[in-house]
């Protein structure tokens, strides 16, 4: 997939899967969605800012209290939303159009008027001013690896001196070879996703989200070299796509010998 398919397909999602395709649960699909439902959904996002900043607390800064925040890759608002309850200021960056103006509603419906949502491109270019957290989870993945490296090198110049950032990356696939085969047609041979989307009975265009695995090494190097040398990092594994969430915070601790 090119770069152009990738960025487009986020909009694809927006149109027809919006909250399925932030989390793949069935209960997140469109015909699923009900009142409920949708209030699952941000009490998991509820859940997941609790823990993040509760680890962040407990291993980085115990008086972690940022005032203004950043959550690449936004969405429809999972996380933005808890953000925004708990902090003062919160942007909200996605590349998709239509996944920021559902978010824009989701924040009206719940009556938060203190975040900001901005388009996105690799170099963040219409986002401005230093941030106290920067966030991203389950987002990276899904962009090419240089690509990537380039937006956390940009978003390690845009967190404020003892600002914190955590930033989740897929690095590893524990599957099967049926699996990996899959994942080859779905993403390497030409109209064989689209034509497995009609057999299952969806629509041509319902997009293939491609993930990629990052060298942790690289990332560190990103990291150190941009003075975040405070750091935890914490593993995930999502059905056998195994990630590490990366936080750091902006200050020098000096060397151990």
């Amino acid at each position: 997939m090119n770069r152009k398919n990738v960025d487009k397909q986020w909009e694809v999602f927006a149109e027809i899967s919006p909250y399925f395709g932030v989390v793949i649960w069935d209960q997140f699909r469109p015909e699923n969605l009900t009142d409920e439902t949708i209030a699952e959904f941000f009490q998991t996002g509820e859940k997941y800012i609790e823990q993040i900043e509760g680890l962040i607390k407990q291993h980085l800064d115990a008086g972690f209290a940022p005032r203004r925040c950043l959550d690449f890759g936004c969405g429809v608002g999972r996380l933005v939303v808890p953000l925004a309850r708990r902090h003062a200021e919160v942007v909200g960056v996605d590349i998709s159009q239509g996944m920021r103006a559902e978010a824009a509603r989701n924040c009206e419906k719940f009556g938060l008027k203190n975040v900001e949502f901005i388009e996105s491109d690799d170099a963040l270019s219409k986002v401005s001013g230093q941030f106290d957290f920067i966030h991203s989870y389950i987002v990276l993945q899904h962009i090419p690896t240089r690509r990537g490296e380039s937006l956390l090198r940009r978003m390690t110049e845009l967190l404020a001196d003892d600002g914190v950032a955590a930033l989740h990356f897929t690095y590893a696939k524990n599957e099967s070879l049926g699996k990996r085969f899959k994942y080859w047609m779905h993403t390497s041979v030409p109209f064989a996703h689209n034509f497995i989307n009609l057999a299952k009975g969806r629509k041509f265009n319902y997009p293939y989200t491609q993930i990629n695995q990052y060298d942790v090494n690289k990332l560190l190097e990103i990291v150190q070299q941009s003075g975040c040398e405070h750091s935890y990092l914490r593993f995930t594994n999502h059905d056998g796509l195994l990630g590490v969430i990366l936080m750091f915070q902006k200050k020098k601790v000096g060397l151990i010998y």
